[in-house]
């Protein structure tokens, strides 16, 4: 589809009538379809996003890159597969062993790349699928703590939440690992509530291995399931003191057995990169790292804005009527938010998707809310207050869903310098060539099969490069008396005649 604007206007139509017809279904009880068009509704959002076609400058296109590499040896996480230049192990913009996250997104990118070829759906196809299950997770989840209509909201408000289907498209910062991880936080809640009902020991197996597979995401602060498994498990009054203990230890045990030897095969393997990076994550609490600093207030600031301009005097509200009425569900949910919320806020480097992993809980917070003012019995004027409360909450999601996913900029989704990076792969097939003088030596690398650098070497480098029968190719922003015959691509088209020197 040629026309931007025309594609985001079809969109956004489609998924306005698809809401509507799935808030008709759920007035009439008919639950399975209504959840099935919010499903809908958050692929189509997610899908739409994800059709930029290039790669996203941070953090995307370093991750489509090493999951790339990851193809051929899941096991050698690698930024540059072959690096031909000398590198710094502690930058991890440039180097080669690259320990800078942990390796379940990346595994499932390479994975889908299999599937779909070397290409952007591929990197953002474990994404799209995680927020369509979310959609589900969020309302099994509302469900079971509240009841179905809060769970049916926030349902709802999670499927068009703009930074969640913004960030599955790889347009935000740390892009799809957030999403991943807020993806497999959520299915260990509700496979905590699934224990907590049945009893049953592999539900409680299964809890441990969606956390790991969330710390393996996103490191440590995935642990914040373990005080929700204990309010869940043990005030559901069907375990014994000695049933606790062990049901606790197992899951403890596979949380280890799933983690551990990830960080042990790296610190045996890779030592100075693996070393360099576990001081590093904790350095994210003592100092602002890369310039992600901000005021005490930074994440409630953020969540008001990525859950809602009302969400702060919605959590206020949910905190006091937990207070007066105690009540373990509500407990997790407060729990859920409140931990994660204050433990970032005291970490000295702050970013945005720090707190994204409580958006279930908050939207079921806003869902109560919602569903508490529905049930007012009052006279018109209240009931015309009320209704005219809810559009303006609707009003507010709708306003930023719009903002960042922008149906109607009609930007240019397939820029130019990504069609001549393609056109290099083409142009320049060979497995062993090297570009030199490339802005853009990441992206470069992930489009075709060479390895790239930002600068050109001296002429000694470029003759050991070339010993080793690379073809080189500069960028003739960087062309001059050379002694090789180096091939030379324009400076303004990074494909098209070449020249021979």
């Amino acid at each position: 589809m040629s026309n931007p604007i025309f594609l985001g206007s079809l969109v956004c139509i489609t998924v306005v009538v698809a809401y509507a017809v799935s808030v008709y279904f759920f007035t009439r009880q008919t639950t399975k379809i209504a959840i099935g068009l919010l499903m809908f509704c958050g692929a189509v959002l997610s899908i739409y996003v994800s059709s930029d076609n290039y790669l996203h400058e941070w953090d995307e296109r370093f991750h489509a890159l090493v999951a790339k590499n990851m193809m051929e040896h899941p096991f050698a996480p690698k930024l540059y597969d072959t690096p031909l230049l000398p590198y710094d192990y502690t930058n991890w913009l440039s180097n080669e062993i690259w320990l800078h996250k942990q390796p379940v997104p990346l595994w499932l990118m390479a994975a889908s790349m299999k599937l779909t070829g070397i290409n952007e759906w591929g990197v953002r196809l474990p994404s799209i699928i995680a927020v369509t299950l979310l959609v589900l997770l969020t309302f099994k989840i509302g469900q079971r703590l509240i009841d179905q209509r809060t769970g049916y909201i926030a349902a709802l408000l999670i499927s068009l939440n703009g930074l969640i289907i913004e960030t599955s498209g790889g347009r935000a910062a740390t892009d799809h690992y957030d999403v991943l991880y807020l993806f497999f936080i959520a299915l260990g809640v509700w496979l905590c509530l699934r224990f907590a009902d049945t009893q049953k020991t592999y539900y409680n197996v299964l809890t441990g291995v969606a956390v790991s597979a969330a710390i393996l995401s996103r490191w440590l602060p995935a642990l914040i399931v373990l005080p929700l498994w204990l309010l869940m498990v043990y005030y559901s009054k069907q375990f014994t003191r000695q049933q606790l203990i062990r049901q606790f230890m197992l899951l403890c045990g596979v949380i280890a057995l799933c983690v551990l030897p990830w960080q042990i095969y790296c610190a045996h393997h890779f030592p100075n990169e693996w070393n360099w990076e576990q001081d590093y994550n904790n350095r994210h609490f003592t100092e602002a790292l890369e310039g992600h600093s901000g005021p005490w207030y930074f994440h409630f600031e953020k969540i008001s804005i990525a859950f809602g301009d009302y969400f702060l005097a919605v959590l206020l509200w949910f905190t006091i009527s937990t207070i007066r009425q105690p009540n373990r569900y509500r407990l997790v949910l407060l729990t859920w938010l409140w931990v994660p919320l204050l433990f970032f806020t005291l970490a000295a480097t702050k970013m945005t998707g720090y707190t994204l992993f409580t958006a279930p809980s908050a939207f079921i917070m806003i869902g109560s809310f919602c569903s508490m003012l529905l049930d007012l019995r009052t006279n018109f004027i209240g009931k015309t207050v009320v209704r005219l409360l809810l559009l303006l909450f609707a009003f507010f999601n709708l306003r930023y869903s719009n903002e960042r996913i922008k149906f109607f900029d009609g930007n240019n989704r397939n820029p130019r310098w990504a069609q001549q990076l393609r056109q290099l792969h083409e142009d320049f097939s060979e497995e062993k060539t090297v570009f030199f003088g490339m802005n853009r030596p990441v992206e470069t690398m992930f489009y075709t099969n060479g390895i790239a650098y930002k600068n050109v070497p001296n002429e000694t480098e470029l003759q050991r490069i070339a010993q080793m029968g690379y073809r080189i190719v500069i960028n003739t922003n960087h062309a001059n008396e050379r002694t090789l015959p180096y091939t030379y691509i324009s400076a303004d088209a990074l494909h098209g005649p070449v020249q021979e020197d």
